[in-house]
């Protein structure tokens, strides 16, 4: 057990990214600007938007990039607070290993028609995983949702025509693969600081105190084993997920904006932070799972096991409630466990009083 540290980025992860930020037109230097107004700005900070700016640009210049995917990169949940249907066609291929790029496409085939609940977990937040859906029922659970009508026809047309869709989306990665490895090899010491930093970290015990810090995550993460790669042109991204299997491994990939000294340790939170909060406090899952939180920790599995969800859906949830500081974890005898963060909770009350009511 320990925490396992890879300089690695991971391909797919990164050219997911970077088409996302492509087709939806997510402008860097407007992300910049509103971190610069983040106590915790530093010229690190500065260092790292202006450095991955760079890269994403060299990137992007000269692909040629299909028209019409724009699709499959809009945000499901329109608030920008989850996943898109990229994201969800590529179920989480970067955790897999011993798969080559050329076999991709087959593998994430065969892995939906053996079973589609591993794409539906990413993008409906509730449905019962012990029961096999017809179509019927699929229907009437993606009329229930509250999302967009297009974005509820784009996920049934995908759902149809799966095969196809995934062609088309694992086309334009393979395609983009090349020219982002080319591009960040001429970045290889770029962030030597950032390895360094989580490295030494590492090494000195000192990693699980300062990963609380920088990404707002209090509790006992002992003994956790931790698979660890940064992430580059998600700068700002924290994410997290485990083994749909076993849910014993926690695959972390930490934006490289994130130490111990980073901008997230600004203890005001901001309009568009609080409602990407309130955002979540609307869904009735990440409600009810914040409410068996209250008193008692609960694991992944357990959870999900509560809640009739699969393990991608919880995985899902808990990554949303954890980013934004309303989770703890904490792990003991091999298992992830949440707790509420009550003192996020008091943060957004005495945030809402200061706005409302002062």
């Amino acid at each position: 057990m320990g925490v396992f540290y890879h300089r690695e980025y991971h391909v797919i992860l990164e050219a997911h990214g970077i088409l996302t930020r492509y087709y939806m037109r997510e402008d860097l230097d407007k992300l910049k600007n509103n971190l610069q107004k983040k106590s915790g700005y530093t010229q690190y900070s500065e260092y790292v938007l202006t450095t991955v700016k760079r890269m994403y640009e060299e990137v992007v210049k000269g692909f040629e990039f299909p028209q019409g995917m724009e699709m499959y990169f809009q945000y499901i949940d329109s608030n920008n607070s989850g996943g898109n249907l990229a994201n969800a066609m590529l179920m989480d291929s970067w955790l897999t290993e011993g798969i080559e790029e050329a076999d991709l496409a087959a593998y994430l085939k065969q892995r939906f028609h053996e079973d589609k609940t591993l794409f539906i977990a990413c993008v409906i937040d509730e449905f019962d995983v012990n029961k096999k859906l017809d179509d019927k029922e699929f229907m009437a659970i993606l009329e229930a949702m509250d999302i967009e009508e297009g974005m509820k026809w784009n996920i049934w047309r995908i759902y149809q025509n799966f095969d196809e869709h995934v062609d088309r989306v694992v086309a334009v990665v393979l395609k983009l693969i090349p020219k982002i490895r080319e591009v960040y090899a001429n970045y290889e010491h770029a962030f030597d600081e950032f390895h360094e930093y989580w490295e030494t970290a590492c090494q000195d015990g000192s990693f699980y105190e300062k990963l609380k810090k920088s990404v707002k995550i209090s509790g006992n993460l002992e003994q956790d084993e931790i698979v660890f790669h940064p992430n580059y042109v998600l700068c700002n991204s924290i994410q997290f997920t485990t083994n749909d299997r076993t849910m014993k491994r926690l695959y972390l990939y930490l934006g490289v904006l994130f130490r111990e000294d980073s901008f997230v340790n600004d203890a005001k939170l901001s309009r568009s932070e609080m409602l990407i909060r309130f955002k979540l406090l609307s869904d009735a899952s990440k409600y009810e799972i914040l409410q068996l939180l209250k008193n008692e920790r609960k694991y992944g599995l357990e959870l999900a096991e509560h809640l009739h969800l699969s393990a991608a859906t919880i995985s899902h949830h808990m990554n949303a409630l954890s980013t934004c500081g309303l989770l703890n974890m904490e792990k003991d005898a091999n298992r992830v466990y949440y707790r509420l963060n009550k003192v996020q909770i008091e943060c957004m009350i005495d945030q809402l009083r200061k706005d409302l009511l002062e």
